[in-house]
Order: C-alpha cells, then structure tokens, then sequence
C-alpha cells in the first residue's frame, strides 16, 4: 500500500504542479495573443502597389511572395504558371515586417491575389487594382 506524503512532500508537490501549470497557461497565452499578422496593400493604381508585411511570429525568416493575376487561384497556378505575375523572396526584419514595391505587368482590372509563405504557414490577401 502506497503512505500517504509527508507534509514536506506534499509541498513539493504543489509547487512542481504550480509551476507547470503556469508554464502550460503562459505558452497558451503566447499562442492565443500574439501580435495579428498584417498584409496591407497600398497605392494600388497604374499597376504599381506597395506591400507592407507584418508577421511577428517569423521574425528574421525568409517568405515567398507571390502575386496571382485576375481570374487566377493558387489551384490553377499548380497547371499554368501563366497566371504569377510576380514571384519574389524576401527576409523579414527583427520585428517580422518588410515592403516591397512590385510593379505589376499588366493593368488588369479585377482580383488580384497575393500569397505570403513562410516556414509555418500560408497568408492570403485580395486586392483591386484601381485604374
């Protein structure tokens, strides 16, 4: 039969418990709040736009950026590479952000698509090119 713990050991206990239940809430925590990943596309006109990329979580990482053309998905490129209008690869700085300016080839009005990649994860925005 197993003795009940002594006081000392009982103590020991709460404290090895404690401290793991607050190493299990804080990484929960740091996975839930941090910082929003951001995609902004500005100056959209005469086929030229500016992309801003924020992602905290990838701080000093390489990411692919590629830009779709209208009426393009990331399923149809896999069968045509007709519709990548840009493609390019970048490092993101200390804090996980980066701009870049891309001229576009064409001044296709319509839904345009950039998609950014990290080690981790796919992003996705859609923007419209103003003419």
């Amino acid at each position: 039969m197993i003795k009940a713990l002594s006081r000392k050991n009982q103590i020991m206990l709460i404290i090895v418990l404690s401290a793991v239940l607050i190493c299990v809430i804080t990484v929960i925590a740091f996975r839930f709040l941090s910082a929003p990943v951001t995609v902004k596309i500005t100056d959209s006109e005469n086929a030229k736009i500016t992309v801003n990329i924020n992602i905290p979580d990838a701080r000093f990482e390489n990411v692919s950026i590629i830009c779709l053309k209208p009426g393009y998905t990331v399923d149809s490129i896999a069968a045509s590479k007709d519709g990548i209008c840009d493609i390019r690869q970048i490092t993101l700085d200390k804090d996980g952000g980066a701009k870049i300016d891309l001229t576009l080839p064409t001044n296709e009005s319509g839904e345009y698509i950039i998609q950014i990649g990290t080690d981790k994860k796919l992003y996705s925005t859609k923007f419209k090119l103003a003419n």
